[in-house]
């Protein structure tokens, strides 16, 4: 009675991660001067300091930072398909301790987000990823399938790295009970 029926996953968002092998001590100490060298932001961050967008880091190990994950993000979409031959980026440092969190946001017209987390220590936030289309105004997004879930959960582990596309909502989940700061570094990358 019924047949030839197909289904297609359409319009599909990503999250994906990987481990970077730098040294996260060193990258902390910048991240520490760089709170010393510039006065707090403070765009979606609540309670923290967050450093203004930087084009080029002044800083050696987070200049080498921001090198890695421009490769890797380049030839990571490359793989997925998608038409791309060169990148550019800035990126700010975010500090957060006990309370601190960063508010629910996208980044507007950036082609992919990162977020790389240099501390974390135990009791340190998620890093929360939204579904921000229309099935988030249906029941279907209460579903367990990640392909229809309205929300992900993403461990905030050091020396990882999480890219998504730019219009997808996130948030880093406020800290609890934290003896130590979490630090992560947020990147905005422009394809061409």
């Amino acid at each position: 009675m019924i047949s030839n029926v197909e289904t297609q996953l359409i319009f599909c968002d990503f999250l994906t991660s990987c481990d970077i092998d730098l040294p996260t001590d060193k990258i902390t100490e910048e991240c520490y001067r760089a709170k010393k060298d510039y006065n707090s932001n403070s765009g979606s961050n609540v309670g923290g300091w967050q450093s203004p967008k930087l084009e080029k880091s002044p800083y050696p190990e987070t200049q080498k930072l921001q090198e890695v994950v421009n490769k890797f993000t380049i030839s990571h979409l490359q793989r997925m398909g998608f038409i791309c031959s060169d990148i550019f980026s800035a990126f700010w440092i975010n500090i957060n301790s006990n309370t601190n969190y960063n508010t629910i946001h996208t980044h507007g017209r950036a082609d992919c987000i990162g977020v790389y987390f240099v501390k974390s220590p135990e009791g340190s936030g998620d890093l929360g990823v939204l579904r921000n289309d229309g099935c988030s105004y249906t029941s279907l997004n209460g579903s367990k399938n990640i392909n229809f879930c309205g929300f992900i959960d993403a461990p905030p582990d050091e020396g990882v790295f999480y890219l998504l596309p730019g219009h997808v909502w996130h948030h880093v989940q406020q800290e609890e009970m934290l003896n130590d700061d979490r630090i992560s570094i947020a990147f905005n990358f422009y394809v061409k």
